[in-house]
């Protein structure tokens, strides 16, 4: 069975809790993330990773299943589990999808929607 993924913010990643059993959030404990944000980095190395930028943080999202899908300017949308190596926290990529501008003002508005975790 596999968990539900919670739409978040990056900023969200950064500012919660994490546990053994996932990112604490105020809708409860999450092993998994649904992030989107723009890549502005592209690592160069033998494990393929990006950096992702929502406009509230960055985070690196690494895939140990293969090569990312996307280059530095591209919008992608990424399901993944929150792990903390180092003091640094990262999301290690299941899903990598580009999106365009639409799904962009779409996620925006579902967060606006629901509401941000400081209103909770």
């Amino acid at each position: 069975m596999r968990h539900v993924a919670l739409l978040l913010r990056i900023r969200d990643i950064h500012s919660r809790d994490l546990t053994e059993r996932g990112l604490v959030t105020p809708w409860g404990v999450s092993k998994r993330v649904h992030i989107f944000g723009t890549v502005v980095f592209r690592g160069e190395s033998e494990i393929p990773w990006i950096v992702l930028d929502d406009f509230t943080e960055t985070v690196r999202v690494i895939s140990f299943e293969g090569d990312i899908p996307a280059d530095v300017g591209d919008f992608v949308e990424v399901i993944g589990r929150v792990d903390e190596r180092e003091g640094e926290r990262r999301v290690i990529a299941e899903i990598v999808k580009k999106k365009d501008l639409r799904w962009e003002i779409l996620r925006r508005l579902e967060i606006l929607a629901r509401g941000t975790v400081e209103e909770l």
